[in-house]
């Protein structure tokens, strides 16, 4: 049977990376004979390109199975053209999303969009992707797939556990294959940024960090596989690499080799390498070498007396890799002036760092063009971690309920979490008006920007605080803890001692005009009289 798989890539604006994880998805197909490679057709289009424009382009190729990849800057337009395919083809077309943004639980996405999409696969998708079109091919229903295959779900297997195939690297032919590239990446070869896949997986589970979460087992390709992957794309004319990888640096040997023979023998001194790791290359490159400094935990003492064992040495690893690398990089760049300021506390030198704060300007248009709803509500965007300071804004909360204060407060931490059963006892003890909203898509988050009267952000410890620059973006007032971090950015309309509920609670009163009851001063006599007369 002749099918016909479509798999679009949605950028964030300019056509910049290269569509690797469409490539490895053909590649594995093809190379398990599932369909010819003709079958399968890569087209990517920017998320600011003409919705209209981009449908025409993937229902022009007469497809029967669409797979996109869905990551939070795409997702709101890769849901758009889903759903427009679906009302156009229905039943003919087979939707199918996979990629990071849906992985963690895929299951509430097939859920929450019966009519976008068919079929939603979690994290490594080449061996499910390729046995989706096996099945669709022999006439099985999006149910009976779903059932059968391992990691894919639908709307029909809401119970299904949640548990995946990992496909190993090595077993991905090479997804670099010239003839596949689509039009628009062949005209731009030289000015394309190539993905380049060395490693899969990582051994720790960082709370800000997806990789981790997929598999544990590490995995990666040999020092020579990649040295003739590299070769063959500088043959084709790319010249401008990013590795993909979760855990570059913890295989060193096989690392170093791939890295000398990446820089010493394919970078010129006028160019730059850019790490964006956090952690400083292990290797001192003869081209210029950019750090982009964003974690502040590596970089400055912060109590970690509620985080685990697990999370603590992790932190401790990172800091030792920073500090016995940090002169391997020329300039360290950071997003606000206290992590400037930390830097020169520790001994970087003031003419080697560079402050540069960054900030989306598409959202803020779509957001000005919105009507912010009244009302007292509150938001805190945050994940659970504990300097996130929860336990102390939801202890202001219940002093504002002791005096008959009931404002809304909306939180974005996960539902499974043990913060969440003890906001969720607080609420139900003290009849709090709280609301936790999990598992947001970003146009979701940018709604709730929409509806609340202010943002509230009790932090201890920030690097930069991207919540307070969307405040920013968005025109929505700020309360927030007196600390370097939250001045960086802005000058609140209110501050507070973050290790002080009452403090908060008062800041909240204070935005809402609601007296705060002082304590009266009397004169020395007055003071004896009401003594004495206890």
């Amino acid at each position: 049977m002749d099918i016909k798989v479509v798999l679009p890539l949605v950028h964030l604006d300019n056509l910049v990376f290269t569509p690797l994880p469409q490539f490895a998805l053909k590649a594995y197909a093809v190379e398990n004979e599932v369909c010819h490679e003709e079958e399968i057709e890569i087209i990517e289009f920017s998320r600011e390109d003409d919705i209209a424009n981009s449908l025409m382009s993937i229902l022009e190729t007469k497809p029967q199975i669409v797979g996109f990849s869905c990551y939070v800057w795409n997702f709101l337009v890769v849901e758009k053209i889903s759903n427009a395919i679906k009302e156009m083809l229905g039943e003919k077309c087979l939707i199918v999303w996979g990629g990071p943004h849906i992985s963690e639980k895929p299951y509430l996405f097939a859920q929450k969009f019966p009519l976008s999409v068919d079929l939603v696969v979690g994290w490594y998708g080449e061996k499910s992707f390729s046995e989706i079109i096996d099945l669709y091919k022999k006439n099985y229903s999006n149910g009976e797939i779903a059932e059968q295959i391992n990691g894919v779900w639908s709307i029909e297997t809401p119970d299904k556990k949640l548990d995946f195939d990992f496909v190993p690297l090595n077993e991905i032919p090479n997804p670099h294959v010239y003839d596949w590239f689509p039009q628009t990446l062949k005209d731009q070869i030289s000015e394309r940024v190539f993905l380049v896949e060395t490693y899969r997986n990582c051994p720790f589970q960082c709370g800000y960090c997806l990789w981790g979460q997929a598999e544990n087992k590490i995995n990666g390709l040999s020092a020579e596989t990649f040295k003739t992957t590299f070769d063959s794309l500088i043959e084709m004319g790319a010249r401008h690499f990013k590795f993909a990888d979760a855990g570059l640096g913890l295989m060193k040997k096989r690392d170093k080799e791939i890295f000398r023979y990446f820089i010493e023998k394919k970078v010129d001194k006028d160019d730059i390498v850019i790490n964006l790791s956090c952690i400083p290359s292990f290797l001192k490159h003869k081209c210029k070498t950019l750090l982009i400094q964003s974690n502040r935990f590596v970089i400055d003492s912060h109590s970690l007396n509620n985080y685990s064992l697990k999370t603590k040495i992790i932190i401790l690893l990172e800091k030792l890799l920073f500090f016995l690398n940090k002169n391997n990089v020329d300039f360290i760049i950071t997003q606000s002036e206290t992590m400037h300021a930390i830097l020169r506390q520790i001994g970087y030198p003031r003419d080697k760092l560079i402050t540069i704060a960054y900030k989306s300007k598409n959202e803020t248009d779509y957001i000005n063009n919105l009507i912010r709803k009244a009302g007292n509500v509150f938001l805190y965007v945050s994940s659970d971690e504990p300097h996130k300071n929860h336990r102390n804004l939801i202890e202001g909360w219940c002093l504002l309920s002791d005096e008959k204060l009931f404002p809304k407060l909306v939180l974005t931490i996960d539902d499974n979490t043990d913060l969440y059963k003890h906001i969720m006892n607080k609420s139900k003890e003290h009849c709090l008006n709280i609301e936790i909203k999990s598992n947001l898509s970003r146009d979701e988050i940018i709604n709730l920007y929409k509806y609340s009267t202010a943002l509230i952000y009790p932090s201890f410890f920030e690097s930069y605080g991207l919540p307070l620059v969307e405040a920013v973006q968005y025109n929505l007032p700020v309360i927030a803890s007196e600390l370097d971090y939250v001045r960086d950015i802005l000058d609140p309309e209110f501050t507070f001692n973050p290790n002080s509920p009452k403090s908060i609670s008062r800041s909240v009163k204070r935005f809402l005009n609601v007296t705060d009851k002082k304590t009266e001063i009397v004169t020395a006599k007055e003071f004896l009289l009401r003594i004495i007369k206890l």
